[in-house]
């Protein structure tokens, strides 16, 4: 039998593919999570993007979950403290990489980009991003644009008649 953690875990990676998945109105969720393993480094999801046609851009996502609740004097979720080498370890993919915080007793969470900027370490995860409709949203455009990017970038080094 697995430990308080591993439950406190599993838990909260349920919740956040429920709320990664929601439908906020729209015919399909805007993503599909795949879990990648319990022991898979630094991520726990590659999550892809739906509704972008031929290709599926997609980001990684670490999921912390706690019961702790939030800290008085900012509001963070309590958990344990992630060091610079967890944080590097995440931010380190190749791709657009968030940590969500789940609080597995109020079922809702926090989301948190680890692309560029550089933390010492977090200390506390900051909720003023929920896991909404509004922020889905964000979330699901900020992918999109990082990979049209992307591509637009490649294409301009092999076409080198192509300008842009």
């Amino acid at each position: 039998m697995s430990g308080s953690g591993d439950r406190i875990g599993e838990r909260g990676e349920s919740i956040f593919r429920l709320l990664i998945t929601e439908f906020d109105g729209l015919p399909e969720p805007r993503f599909h999570p795949v879990f990648l393993g319990d022991k898979h480094p630094g991520v726990d999801f590659l999550v892809g993007l739906t509704g972008t046609g031929s290709t599926t851009p997609f980001f990684f996502a670490q999921v912390k979950a706690t019961r702790q609740g939030y800290r008085s004097r900012d509001g963070r979720l309590k958990m344990g403290r992630l060091s610079r080498e967890e944080l590097l370890a995440i931010a380190r993919y190749p791709a657009p990489t968030y940590l969500f915080g789940i609080d597995v007793i109020r079922e809702c969470g926090f989301i948190l980009s680890v692309n560029e900027e550089e933390y010492s370490h977090l200390n506390g995860f900051p909720t003023a991003y929920p896991i909404n409709p509004e922020n889905r949203s964000r979330l699901w455009h900020e992918v999109k644009r990082y990979w049209e990017r992307r591509r637009r970038l490649r294409s301009c080094f092999t076409d080198p008649d192509r300008s842009e």
